[in-house]
């Protein structure tokens, strides 16, 4: 019957043993480790450790059975790297050979998978030969359970194959050497001991059995012990998952709840903005139904003015006749009047060359006389003509100029209605950003009255000044607001009439007057 002793038992093993310097190849438990290097540390005992990664100064980061040709003559060596036949099949002939005398060789993955499988850290280590099949992640039975064990090893997918398992390694390593036996018992967490096979050895190994002897169990009742102190842990395990897991799941729910005062505060945020923005828009439709009644009198207002331009171009049609008409009775007049003087000039030569005589010159003078009377009278015809014709061109202009502002102010209401709509709200707004703060109120009353007067002719105001035609503050606002805001610093005008250069107030007073 196999022995079970304590973890405990491995430093008065080494003590036992003399051990003054060892190998550690792989990584070992924490338990085990530290009573390795509490041994070092009290016996004056060195170690090296042969790793694929770094640890710590004394690692030497290799594969073993590269490493461990550079070592002779070591007391003890710990094995739990690469858990496959070839690799510790190998490492084992390496430390025969290597040792005048065989060291203890504590084989620490002679264990559930490896015992019977091989396991390759990095399968390109292992010659072809020496090499099974392999997966990742290969699920193997267990009583007809299927397991997958993910350690990070490649494990391979037959078993209990010769050149197979780290056992099948160390019952072939001890069938050739017969000077190298294995201990009756193991460790708790079955680790095999090899050691050297002498007398003391043997005298060792009784003293240690009786130092240890209250501590041994049974295989049988450990195997037993075992199972439940692992179906204890599983529960344990279990358990503590589910623990996390139910913290886990409270911090998801305070995250969530987190999220829906968030989402509650975003509503309530929302809420008073659309408040916000409906009051504003309220405002704004109560604003637009005052300019779409404003836009409707306007509209009527073109209405008129159109039906006062057609009349106006009637007028400048009969206009334009009747000055063609004056221009055909000038001409005549004039063509009346050169034949006068041409009569008056023969008969005055015909005087001063004496051919008549002194009655005939009498009469003479005065058919000259009455000539000249006619021609005067033509004159003062042709004269007011010419001075209806220049009056009636100064109304044609007047009417031209008239008809032109009129066609530019009804364009300038048509065009952008809509945009002007929405940012006619805002205009109070840019009025108080571009004002002085002393004469804010006077602005505000001015733009007031200019909005609803008479006096502001938007035509004129928009043609006299063509920079303004294609402005931004025409696009968006009105030319009541630029003159306000700019056009009355600039000495604008605004119409025909009125012309300020002195102040707000003035021009104030100016448009109530208007208006009464």
């Amino acid at each position: 019957m196999r022995k079970i002793y304590e973890l405990n038992i491995v430093p008065s093993l080494l003590k036992r043993f003399k051990v003054n310097k060892l190998i550690i190849c792989g990584s070992l438990e924490k338990v085990l480790l530290n009573q390795i290097y509490k041994y070092c540390n009290e016996n004056e005992c060195s170690y090296n450790i042969i790793n694929f990664e770094k640890l710590d100064e004394n690692t030497i980061a290799d594969y073993s059975l590269n490493a461990l040709p550079n070592f002779k003559d070591y007391g003890a060596i710990f094995l739990n790297d690469d858990p496959n036949w070839f690799t510790v099949f190998n490492e084992l002939n390496i430390i025969k050979n290597h040792n005048e005398e065989f060291p203890l060789v504590f084989i620490c993955h002679d264990k559930f998978p490896y015992r019977f499988r091989d396991a390759y850290f990095d399968p390109k280590f292992i010659p072809d030969e020496y090499k099974w099949e392999y997966s990742k992640q290969f699920p193997i039975l267990i009583d007809g359970n299927e397991l997958i064990i993910e350690d990070g090893f490649f494990h391979a997918t037959v078993d209990n194959t010769p050149r197979n398992g780290v056992h099948i390694a160390v019952t072939d390593f001890l069938n050739e050497n017969c000077d190298v036996d294995i201990m009756d018992f193991i460790l708790i967490n079955e680790i095999v001991i090899l050691y050297p096979k002498n007398s003391i050895s043997q005298i060792r190994l009784s003293m240690l059995d009786d130092e240890f002897k209250d501590n041994e169990v049974s295989y049988d009742s450990f195997s037993k012990k075992f199972t439940q102190v692992e179906l204890l842990l599983n529960y344990i395990d279990n358990l503590k998952s589910d623990l996390t897991n139910i913290d886990d799941f409270k911090v998801k729910l305070f995250e969530k709840d987190k999220l829906i005062d968030d989402f509650e505060n975003k509503n309530k945020v929302q809420d008073a903005q659309m408040n916000y923005i409906n009051t504003q828009m309220d405002s704004i439709e109560s604003e637009l139904s005052l300019k779409n009644s404003k836009i409707k009198h306007i509209q009527s207002k073109l209405m008129n003015k159109e039906l006062e331009i057609d009349k106006l171009n009637n007028e400048l049609f009969d206009a334009n006749n009747q000055v063609n008409s004056l221009k055909n009775d000038l001409k005549e007049q004039q063509d009346i009047t050169k034949q006068y003087e041409y009569e008056i000039n023969t008969q005055r030569s015909e005087l001063y060359n004496d051919r008549y005589s002194e009655k005939n010159i009498e009469s003479l003078k005065n058919e000259l006389n009455n000539k000249d009377m006619m021609l005067n009278s033509i004159k003062n015809q042709y004269n007011t003509q010419l001075f209806k014709l220049d009056n009636k061109e100064y109304c044609i202009s007047c009417y031209k100029s008239e008809i032109e502002n009129k066609t530019l102010e009804i364009n300038f209401l048509k065009e952008n209605s809509l945009i002007k709509k929405i940012f006619s709200p805002f205009a109070y707004f840019y009025l108080i950003f571009k004002s002085n703060p002393k004469e804010l109120y006077l602005n505000y009353k001015l733009y007031k009255l200019l909005q609803n007067s008479k006096c502001f002719d938007i035509g004129y105001y928009l043609n006299n000044n063509k920079d303004l035609q294609n402005s931004l503050w025409c696009k968006y606002f009105s030319p009541e607001l630029h003159y306000v805001c700019k056009g009355f610093e600039e000495n604008r005008k605004f119409n025909k009439k009125y012309y300020n250069r002195n102040s707000k107030m003035e021009l104030l007073e100016y448009i109530l007057k208007c208006q009464e």
